[in-house]
């Protein structure tokens, strides 16, 4: 028996969900009817897609663990609409983010003189802060200055905060000593 119905379902934030009450109602029988041939589309307008920055990243799999793992969480996520990384990445300094090293860079953003500030990488986003050379504080300056970015680019593209995640190894290192 062919099948030709085209089923959408809306009034959800996200399939799969965590989050019971209509997203329960729309995902068991979404799930039951794609099982049964149905074609079963969400509501895309109201997916709501969460944003990941990352901050702490001298590089993207060019420098040490922490930059490889961010290069492997970008890599298995980028096909996964759900979610939208931002990496923040150093502009110049030891380790800096050299995105012509790596395979696969798109949508590139340049400034007046000539260098790379911005670029696409495993559909992730990616920023490069430039650092002050002032010895062991850089890195704190680069923290600040990446959180600073991050807020200013919700602001910016309207991203709400309950959509938003900011993930930082050195941050959550200060908070905990």
């Amino acid at each position: 028996m062919e099948i030709d119905h085209e089923i959408a379902m809306f009034g959800h934030k996200r399939i799969p969900s965590h989050e019971g009450e209509i997203e329960v109602v729309v995902e068991e029988p979404a799930t039951r009817m794609i099982e049964r041939g149905h074609n079963v589309m969400p509501d895309q307008k109201n997916t709501s897609v969460k944003h990941i920055f990352v901050i702490g990243c001298k590089s993207i799999g060019l420098y040490g663990g922490y930059e490889t793992f961010v290069d492997k969480l970008t890599e298995q996520h980028q096909n996964d609409l759900s979610i939208k990384y931002h990496v923040a990445c150093k502009a110049n300094g030891e380790g800096f983010m050299d995105e012509s090293k790596l395979d696969g860079v798109e949508n590139t953003m340049i400034n007046s003189d000539g260098t790379v500030v911005e670029f696409t990488y495993h559909n992730a986003h990616v920023f490069k802060i430039p650092c002050l050379n002032i010895g062991s504080s850089a890195a704190i300056y680069y923290d600040r200055t990446a959180v600073k970015y991050s807020i200013r680019y919700c602001k910016d593209n309207h991203i709400e905060s309950h959509e938003v995640l900011l993930y930082s190894i050195v941050l959550c290192c200060y908070l905990c000593n």
